[in-house]
Protein backbone atom coordinates (compact mmCIF):
# COMPACT_ATOMS: atom_id res chain seq x y z
CA UNK A 1 0.00 0.00 0.00
CA UNK A 2 1.32 3.52 -0.95
CA UNK A 3 1.90 6.27 1.44
CA UNK A 4 0.03 8.33 -0.84
CA UNK A 5 -3.00 5.80 -0.22
CA UNK A 6 -2.55 5.33 3.50
CA UNK A 7 -2.36 9.23 4.01
CA UNK A 8 -4.87 9.89 2.42
CA UNK A 9 -7.63 7.28 3.88
CA UNK A 10 -10.51 8.02 5.32
CA UNK A 11 -10.50 5.27 8.23
CA UNK A 12 -13.81 5.00 9.00
CA UNK A 13 -14.48 3.43 6.13
CA UNK A 14 -12.80 0.21 6.62
CA UNK A 15 -15.19 -1.42 8.18
CA UNK A 16 -18.42 -0.87 6.17
CA UNK A 17 -22.29 -1.96 7.47
CA UNK A 18 -25.10 -2.60 5.43
CA UNK A 19 -27.86 -0.10 5.77
CA UNK A 20 -30.16 -2.37 7.08
CA UNK A 21 -28.98 -1.36 10.56
CA UNK A 22 -31.31 1.25 10.56
CA UNK A 23 -34.23 -0.73 11.01
CA UNK A 24 -32.51 -3.70 13.31
CA UNK A 25 -33.58 -3.22 16.92
CA UNK A 26 -30.16 -4.13 18.05
CA UNK A 27 -26.91 -2.11 19.26
CA UNK A 28 -23.93 -1.67 18.47
CA UNK A 29 -20.83 -3.66 19.94
CA UNK A 30 -17.44 -2.46 19.17
CA UNK A 31 -14.43 -4.74 20.38
CA UNK A 32 -11.45 -2.80 20.20
CA UNK A 33 -12.72 0.94 20.28
CA UNK A 34 -9.43 2.97 21.13
CA UNK A 35 -9.66 6.12 19.14
CA UNK A 36 -13.49 6.56 19.46
CA UNK A 37 -13.98 9.94 21.33
CA UNK A 38 -12.22 11.73 18.43
CA UNK A 39 -14.67 13.47 15.91
CA UNK A 40 -16.06 10.99 13.52
CA UNK A 41 -15.67 13.30 10.66
CA UNK A 42 -11.88 13.58 11.50
CA UNK A 43 -11.00 11.08 8.78
CA UNK A 44 -7.66 9.62 10.66
CA UNK A 45 -9.57 9.57 14.18
CA UNK A 46 -10.63 5.50 13.35
CA UNK A 47 -13.95 6.59 15.06
CA UNK A 48 -16.04 4.23 13.46
CA UNK A 49 -18.87 3.81 16.26
CA UNK A 50 -18.91 7.58 16.42
CA UNK A 51 -21.07 7.60 13.68
CA UNK A 52 -23.72 5.69 15.29
CA UNK A 53 -23.51 7.83 18.67
CA UNK A 54 -27.09 9.48 19.56
CA UNK A 55 -28.37 7.17 16.61
CA UNK A 56 -28.36 3.75 18.61
CA UNK A 57 -26.94 2.30 21.73
CA UNK A 58 -23.14 1.49 21.82
CA UNK A 59 -21.37 -0.60 23.86
CA UNK A 60 -17.32 -0.62 23.39
CA UNK A 61 -14.91 -2.34 24.64
CA UNK A 62 -11.60 -1.73 25.20
CA UNK A 63 -8.86 -1.48 27.87
CA UNK A 64 -7.28 2.23 27.15
CA UNK A 65 -10.73 4.37 25.91
CA UNK A 66 -12.34 6.39 28.31
CA UNK A 67 -16.00 6.71 28.43
CA UNK A 68 -18.66 9.26 26.98
CA UNK A 69 -21.88 10.48 27.18
CA UNK A 70 -22.93 8.71 23.62
CA UNK A 71 -21.82 5.53 24.94
CA UNK A 72 -21.06 2.37 27.25
CA UNK A 73 -17.77 0.96 28.00
CA UNK A 74 -15.99 -1.71 29.21
CA UNK A 75 -12.60 -1.67 30.32
CA UNK A 76 -11.37 -4.55 29.51
CA UNK A 77 -10.92 -7.73 26.73
CA UNK A 78 -13.16 -10.28 26.23
CA UNK A 79 -12.09 -13.84 26.48
CA UNK A 80 -12.59 -17.20 27.03
CA UNK A 81 -12.64 -16.65 30.81
CA UNK A 82 -13.79 -13.69 33.14
CA UNK A 83 -11.19 -12.76 35.53
CA UNK A 84 -8.18 -10.48 35.39
CA UNK A 85 -4.94 -10.23 32.92
CA UNK A 86 -1.76 -9.35 31.92
CA UNK A 87 -0.90 -8.16 28.21
CA UNK A 88 1.97 -8.46 26.36
CA UNK A 89 2.53 -6.26 23.81
CA UNK A 90 4.39 -5.59 20.39
CA UNK A 91 3.54 -2.31 19.75
CA UNK A 92 1.14 -3.39 17.02
CA UNK A 93 -0.56 -6.13 18.68
CA UNK A 94 -1.08 -8.02 22.00
CA UNK A 95 -2.15 -11.14 23.71
CA UNK A 96 -3.84 -10.96 27.36
CA UNK A 97 -2.25 -14.11 29.96
CA UNK A 98 -4.57 -14.61 32.74
CA UNK A 99 -3.74 -13.64 36.18
CA UNK A 100 -5.59 -13.02 39.05
CA UNK A 101 -3.16 -10.02 40.03
CA UNK A 102 -3.02 -8.15 36.51
CA UNK A 103 -4.19 -4.96 35.52
CA UNK A 104 -6.80 -5.85 32.95
CA UNK A 105 -10.31 -6.89 33.66
CA UNK A 106 -11.61 -9.76 31.57
CA UNK A 107 -15.09 -11.11 30.73
CA UNK A 108 -16.90 -14.00 28.73
CA UNK A 109 -18.70 -13.33 25.92
CA UNK A 110 -22.10 -14.22 27.85
CA UNK A 111 -21.04 -12.54 31.02
CA UNK A 112 -20.31 -9.35 29.07
CA UNK A 113 -23.65 -9.66 27.28
CA UNK A 114 -25.45 -10.33 30.97
CA UNK A 115 -23.72 -7.45 32.36
CA UNK A 116 -24.81 -4.61 29.60
CA UNK A 117 -28.01 -6.24 29.20
CA UNK A 118 -27.88 -7.06 25.59
CA UNK A 119 -30.52 -9.06 23.38
CA UNK A 120 -30.24 -8.15 19.95
CA UNK A 121 -26.86 -6.32 18.14
CA UNK A 122 -27.03 -4.82 14.93
CA UNK A 123 -23.67 -4.88 14.56
CA UNK A 124 -20.85 -6.72 15.40
CA UNK A 125 -17.58 -5.11 14.76
CA UNK A 126 -13.95 -6.82 15.66
CA UNK A 127 -10.82 -4.93 15.83
CA UNK A 128 -8.83 -6.49 18.32
CA UNK A 129 -5.37 -7.20 16.92
CA UNK A 130 -5.12 -10.85 16.24
CA UNK A 131 -7.63 -12.17 18.65
CA UNK A 132 -10.11 -12.48 16.34
CA UNK A 133 -9.23 -16.24 15.92
CA UNK A 134 -9.57 -17.33 19.48
CA UNK A 135 -12.66 -15.05 19.80
CA UNK A 136 -14.45 -16.81 16.75
CA UNK A 137 -13.03 -20.21 17.50
CA UNK A 138 -15.10 -20.22 20.98
CA UNK A 139 -17.85 -18.03 19.61
CA UNK A 140 -21.57 -19.65 19.43
CA UNK A 141 -24.14 -16.50 19.88
CA UNK A 142 -24.46 -15.84 15.97
CA UNK A 143 -28.38 -16.05 16.67
CA UNK A 144 -28.44 -12.62 18.07
CA UNK A 145 -26.10 -10.77 16.13
CA UNK A 146 -27.33 -9.67 12.56
CA UNK A 147 -23.78 -7.82 11.18
CA UNK A 148 -20.67 -9.05 11.99
CA UNK A 149 -17.62 -6.43 11.08
CA UNK A 150 -14.28 -7.75 11.63
CA UNK A 151 -10.67 -7.21 10.66
CA UNK A 152 -8.82 -10.51 10.37
CA UNK A 153 -4.94 -9.32 11.10
CA UNK A 154 -3.07 -11.61 8.96
CA UNK A 155 -1.92 -8.96 6.85
CA UNK A 156 0.45 -8.14 9.37
CA UNK A 157 3.69 -9.47 9.37
CA UNK A 158 3.65 -11.41 12.19
CA UNK A 159 0.43 -13.16 10.96
CA UNK A 160 1.35 -13.30 7.52
CA UNK A 161 2.04 -17.13 7.11
CA UNK A 162 -0.13 -20.21 6.46
CA UNK A 163 -1.32 -20.73 9.77
CA UNK A 164 -3.18 -17.51 10.11
CA UNK A 165 -4.31 -17.91 6.45
CA UNK A 166 -5.90 -21.63 7.88
CA UNK A 167 -7.45 -19.98 10.93
CA UNK A 168 -8.43 -16.91 8.96
CA UNK A 169 -10.60 -19.54 6.37
CA UNK A 170 -12.00 -21.83 9.19
CA UNK A 171 -12.99 -18.56 11.11
CA UNK A 172 -15.17 -17.51 7.97
CA UNK A 173 -16.09 -20.52 7.32
CA UNK A 174 -17.71 -21.09 10.97
CA UNK A 175 -19.32 -17.56 10.44
CA UNK A 176 -20.99 -18.73 7.12
CA UNK A 177 -22.19 -21.83 8.14
CA UNK A 178 -24.27 -20.34 10.54
CA UNK A 179 -26.10 -18.00 8.13
CA UNK A 180 -24.12 -15.20 7.05
CA UNK A 181 -23.48 -13.92 3.87
CA UNK A 182 -19.27 -12.74 3.40
CA UNK A 183 -18.42 -9.60 1.68
CA UNK A 184 -14.72 -8.95 1.58
CA UNK A 185 -14.01 -5.42 1.78
CA UNK A 186 -10.64 -5.89 0.43
CA UNK A 187 -8.85 -3.81 3.09
CA UNK A 188 -6.43 -4.54 5.98
CA UNK A 189 -8.64 -8.01 6.53
CA UNK A 190 -11.89 -6.45 7.01
CA UNK A 191 -14.81 -8.87 6.07
CA UNK A 192 -18.86 -7.86 6.58
CA UNK A 193 -20.84 -10.90 7.05
CA UNK A 194 -24.86 -10.29 6.82
CA UNK A 195 -27.24 -12.39 8.12
CA UNK A 196 -29.20 -14.26 5.53
CA UNK A 197 -32.78 -13.85 6.21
Amino acid sequence: ISSWYVDNLDVNIWSLVHPRFNEHNGCIVDLGCFGWNKKFEDVTSDNWAGYFFGKKRVIGVDPQEVENEFSELFKGFISTYTGKASLTSNGITGAIIPDEKGEYNVITWSDFKSKFDIKSISILKVNIEGSEWDLFDSFDDFDSVDQICVSFHNFLPQFNNQIYHEKTKDCVNKIIKNGYTMVDLRIYGWRLFLKNY
